[in-house]
C-alpha cells in the first residue's frame, strides 16, 4: 500500500468520466411469495466462462435491491431490446407494480423471464461483496438463451437507444434538422451544466410534442435514469418560448390548447411576461410538491400538464420568502428562428430571489453564447426544424 493519502474523487466528475462508456441495460428479476420483484441495472458483466458467472452492482441502500435480496437466492438477468425503453423506465421508478402490464412468464426453475427481452439469463447466488455504497454481487448461471435479435437498449452519457455523434439523442427522426443545432451546442451546454451543477436539457419539437433530444450534467433525480426521450406536450404553459418565437399561426394554435383551468387569458399573460423576459422559468415555494415536474414517464399527460399549469409559473417576485426554482428556458434564436430550447432544471434548493435572478441571467447567457456559436459554424435554420 502507498503512504500517500487517498485521493478524494468528486462524485459529479466520477459519474461524467464514468459516463463516456456506454453500458447495455437489463432488468434484474427475482419472484418472492409469488410475487415479481425487480429493478433495472446498467451495470451488468459477465464474469467467468468456466465456471459460468456473471455480475451486477446495486446501491446497497436501494429497497428494490433489498426486495430481491430478501427473495432468496434465484435470480434473472433480462436483457433489454433498443425498443424497451418504456419497460426500463418503468421499472426503475415505480415503487410497485413494477411489472404490470409488461409480458412475462416463470420458467421451470422459477425464474420471472420478460417475454419481449432480448435474452435473459438464470442465475443462482454465488457470491455478494462490499463495494463502496454498492454490493457486487456475482451469480451462477444456470440457464440462459436468445429470444430475439434486434439491437440492445445502450445508456450512455445520460441517455438510451440510438445516438447521433456529439450527441445524447432520442431515436425520432423528426429531430434531425434540429440536432445539427444541438450537436454544435454541446460544449456550451456541459459548461453551464458545471458552473450551476445542475442538469441541463436541449429541447426541441416534433409533431405535437416538444422532445428532451439531449442532456448533459447531473440528473437533478438519478431515478429518472435520463431525461431524453422525454416528451411533453405543445400546450399551455409548457412551449411558450416556441408560441412566443415561432409564426403567428404556431401561436395561435398552441393558444387553443389552452385548458379551463389554465385558460387563454392566462397563456396570453404568460406568453407577454416570457416575451419580455426573454426566458420562461418555474418557481414556487420550498416546501410545496412539484409533480409536474417529478413526472417520470417517457410520455407526460396533457392532463398533468393543464391540472398543475397555474402553479408553476408565478413570476420570481410573486413569492414569497425563500423560493424552488424548478427549471429555466431561454430560447436559442438564430437569423430570426427559434431552433431549440435550453433548459436547467433546479435541484430542489432554497434560493433567495437574487440568486434565483442570477441562474436566469446566466441561462439567458449561455443561450445567446450558443446562438453565436451556431452563426460561427455556419448553420442556417430551415423549415424543416418547425413544429
Amino acid at each position: 500500500m502507498s503512504d500517500q493519502p487517498v485521493p478524494v474523487i468528486d462524485a459529479m466528475h466520477f459519474r461524467r468520466t464514468l459516463g463516456q462508456y456506454p453500458t447495455g441495460v437489463v432488468v434484474i428479476t427475482a419472484v418472492t411469495d409469488g410475487e415479481v420483484v425487480g429493478m433495472t441495472v446498467g451495470s451488468f458483466a459477465s464474469v467467468s466462462i468456466d465456471p459460468p458467472l456473471v455480475a451486477f452492482f446495486a446501491t446497497s441502500t436501494s429497497g428494490s435491491w433489498r426486495a430481491i435480496r430478501e427473495s432468496g437466492t434465484a435470480f434473472c438477468v433480462n436483457v433489454l431490446s433498443a425498443d424497451q425503453e418504456d419497460v426500463c423506465r418503468q421499472v426503475a421508478s415505480r415503487k410497485s407494480d413494477k411489472f404490470e402490464g409488461i409480458p412475462l412468464r416463470i420458467t421451470e426453475r422459477g425464474h420471472a423471464v420478460l417475454e419481449e427481452a432480448l435474452a435473459y439469463i438464470e442465475c443462482e447466488t454465488e457470491a455478494i461483496h462490499p463495494g463502496g455504497d454498492h454490493d457486487i454481487v456475482v451469480g451462477r448461471v444456470l440457464n440462459l438463451d436468445m429470444q430475439g435479435t434486434t439491437n440492445p437498449l445502450l445508456f450512455f452519457r445520460g441517455g438510451y437507444g440510438a445516438f447521433i455523434p456529439l450527441s445524447l439523442a432520442s431515436a425520432d427522426a423528426g429531430l434531425a434538422s434540429q440536432m445539427r443545432f444541438v450537436d454544435v451546442a454541446r460544449g456550451a451546454m456541459e459548461r453551464l451544466a458545471g458552473d450551476l451543477d445542475a442538469e441541463v436539457s436541449a429541447v426541441c419539437t416534433a409533431g405535437e410534442d416538444l422532445v428532451i433530444a439531449a442532456t448533459a450534467g447531473p440528473l437533478v433525480r438519478p431515478e429518472m435514469i435520463t431525461r431524453v426521450g422525454q416528451r411533453w406536450p405543445f400546450a399551455p404553459p409548457t412551449g411558450a418560448l416556441f408560441a412566443v418565437h415561432r409564426d403567428e399561426a404556431e401561436r395561435r394554435r398552441w393558444l387553443t390548447r389552452a385548458a379551463e383551468k389554465f385558460g387563454a387569458g392566462a397563456a396570453t399573460e404568460l406568453l407577454e411576461r416570457v416575451e419580455a423576459e426573454g426566458a420562461v422559468y418555474a418557481v414556487g415555494p420550498v416546501d410545496s410538491q412539484a409533480p409536474l415536474f417529478d413526472v417520470l414517464s417517457l410520455d407526460v399527460p396533457l392532463d398533468l400538464v393543464h391540472e398543475h399549469a397555474a402553479a408553476y409559473n408565478p413570476s420570481v417576485d410573486e413569492v414569497t420568502g425563500e423560493i424552488d426554482l424548478r427549471f429555466v428556458s431561454a430560447p436559442i434564436v438564430v437569423g430570426g428562428e427559434m431552433v431549440f430550447e435550453l433548459s436547467a432544471w433546479g435541484r430542489r434548493q432554497p434560493l433567495t430571489k437574487a440568486q434565483a435572478r442570477q441562474i436566469i441571467d446566466r441561462v439567458k447567457a449561455c443561450a445567446a453564447e450558443i446562438s453565436t456559436i451556431i452563426i460561427d459554424a455556419g448553420l442556417v435554420p430551415n423549415a424543416a426544424a418547425a413544429v
